[in-house]
């Protein structure tokens, strides 16, 4: 079987090879030796951060308007069901 000239020569392609931010990156020999021979991916590829920043005032400003429409809701359908039951609306 052939070898490569950067095999034969003892070099390291890793600086000619194409990165690809988050997924996927050239990384020379003398890096996966210093990580055991590990050759888990996000041991050399930052993963992406894909989380969404939250206004966490207006989230819970969201949610009390949300609960104090379902408590209007559940009235109307409270006093909906009693007068349907021949009862006396609340």
């Amino acid at each position: 079987m052939g070898s490569s000239s950067a095999q034969r020569n003892g070099g390291d392609q890793a600086n000619s090879l194409p990165s690809y931010e988050y997924f996927v990156r050239p990384v020379p020999n003398a890096d996966i030796a210093a990580q055991d021979y590990n050759l888990s991916v996000s041991i050399y590829v930052e993963q992406e951060d894909n989380r969404v920043a939250v206004n966490i005032t207006e989230l819970n400003s969201e949610i009390e308007r949300i609960v104090a429409r379902e408590d209007v809701l559940r009235r109307e359908i409270a006093a909906i069901v009693v007068e349907i039951e021949g009862g006396v609306s609340l």
